[in-house]
């Protein structure tokens, strides 16, 4: 403090005017903001004035003085010897001089102040200002030193160091967080708090960092928050506890998410808060299911979700347009399909429906999440028109041939009652008529009967082979992930 007094004292004793008027008036100001301890100001006034006269011995000698202030040693340093060097003279010259001097130590004097966090630094008292905001690395005259450390929200720190000649001296500063005050509203009452896995005794205050909080209460699900306590800052939270609602999904390990957040299942039930929310289930080789929470529920209401699982989606190819495709008996799709269609695991008959023709059936085992193709063959034609056809000619054959024999009986009764007439001979033109009519119609008689006996036989074959049977074609079902099948004809 000796080199501080001596300097004020130097800059009362100086007599001589400044060389330029704008120099004058900032120097006069800078006196005045010195004069009432704002030297931060009055030595930016000074260098204002500096600006205008580089070599003003009064300017030159209050920066040193406000910089000696300020404990900028080695910028005071420097400034007293600009103040040398611009022709200082007498008393003033001889006092600038032991300043240097005194000064020459911080050339080669430091301190390096390390602090964990940024603070104000002062020396021994806090009235001569600011020493430098940690950290820092500042030259200083050799001796002991009162170190204070001050930061909003942490507590003031104190402790002595000493400066050796010519070396750089190490402070390390630990700045302790203030605790915070703590204030926890939960809504309903009764529910136990834990912070850090510890009880909460009811401390109105928690230490400075980060904390674990848990409230739990029977009915809700556990609250878990994060706490966050810095610099002494109030720490205020208000929770509300979301109710418990009796849960259950099938398959157990369904991911659920309500009103498109993962859900919070715990106890056997499902957080959700009043009001109506949106649930949605989903897992790997199952439909998605999704469910409507209302927003009045009943204390007895509760929620099972059961998923569906994704069956085998089958192809169809070479069935012609309005096929219909039946499975266990009900109509699923008819053609043509806008997309495979899915058939749910286990073992299911299949059969296709086409107009006019006998139908596809088949059976197969079908598996989760796989594909299968059903491929049409050949078409059967589900009428007997042939046997109709057959059937009928056939008739026509017998018909034609018992009415052409009854003709030729009646031609031969008709001959034989004329042969016996007397004087008719064998040579009567009108008898050799009725002989050759006879044998005509019974040849004719023959040839219906013949045609009848093959209608017969046709007709037996169609009608035990036309309409009959069904179409046919083949089931490929997708049996693994490498597209293993195996192959069902019908």
């Amino acid at each position: 403090m000796r080199l501080v007094v001596a300097s004020v004292c130097i800059a009362c004793g100086i007599a001589s005017a400044a060389p330029n008027a704008g120099a004058r008036e900032k120097y006069n100001e800078a006196r005045k903001l010195a004069a009432d301890d704002d030297d931060e100001k009055a030595l930016a006034l000074v260098d204002q004035g500096l600006a205008i006269a580089p070599k003003d011995l009064e300017l030159l000698q209050l920066r040193g003085v406000l910089l000696l202030k300020a404990r900028d040693y080695a910028s005071a340093y420097a400034a007293y010897q600009a103040y040398l060097d611009a022709g200082a003279s007498g008393a003033n010259k001889r006092e600038a001089q032991k300043i240097v001097n005194s000064l020459r130590a911080v050339k080669s004097t430091f301190v390096d102040l390390t602090a964990n966090t940024d603070a104000t630094i002062y020396l021994d008292t806090k009235t001569a200002g600011a020493f430098c905001t940690a950290p820092c690395k500042k030259a200083l005259l050799p001796g002991d030193y009162k170190v204070i450390a001050e930061r909003t929200g942490f507590d003031r720190y104190v402790s002595r160091i000493t400066v050796a000649d010519g070396k750089t001296t190490e402070h390390a500063i630990a700045m302790q967080e203030k605790p915070s005050a703590l204030s926890i509203r939960i809504t309903p009452a009764g529910a136990a708090i834990t912070i850090d896995g510890k009880p909460h005794d009811g401390a109105a205050t928690i230490p400075a960092g980060k904390h674990a909080l848990e409230v739990k209460l029977a009915g809700h699900a556990t609250h878990r928050h994060e706490l966050a306590a810095h610099e002494g800052k109030p720490v205020d939270l208000e929770v509300g506890l979301v109710p418990l609602v009796p849960f259950e999904a099938s398959p157990p390990a369904a991911s659920v998410m309500v009103d498109d957040k993962p859900a919070v299942l715990e106890a056997g039930g499902i957080a959700i808060p009043p009001g109506a929310h949106v649930i949605v289930a989903s897992a790997p080789r199952f439909h998605p299911t999704r469910i409507e929470v209302p927003a009045e529920r009943t204390s007895t209401y509760k929620i099972a979700v059961v998923l569906r699982e994704v069956g085998t989606l089958v192809e169809l190819a070479g069935a012609p347009a309005g096929a219909k495709i039946l499975v266990d008996g009900k109509v699923v799709g008819t053609t043509p399909l806008r997309e495979p269609l899915e058939v749910a695991p286990g073992k299911h008959s299949v059969e296709i429906k086409v107009s006019g023709y006998r139908p596809y059936r088949t059976t197969g085992t079908f598996v989760t999440d796989q594909r299968a193709r059903l491929a049409v063959g050949k078409l059967r034609r589900d009428d007997r028109r042939r046997t109709m056809y057959a059937g009928a000619a056939t008739g026509v054959s017998l018909v034609a041939g018992a009415a052409f024999s009854f003709l030729a009986l009646s031609r031969e009764s008709d001959y034989d009652a004329r042969a016996r007439l007397p004087g008719i001979t064998p040579d009567d033109p009108e008898l050799s008529s009725m002989k050759s009519s006879g044998k005509r119609f019974s040849l004719l008689a023959d040839i219906g009967f013949g045609l009848a006996i093959a209608g017969i036989g046709v007709t037996t074959y169609l009608f035990t082979h036309e309409g009959r049977g069904e179409s046919e074609g083949s089931l490929r079902i997708g049996i693994g992930p490498a597209g293993a099948t195996a192959s069902i004809k019908f």
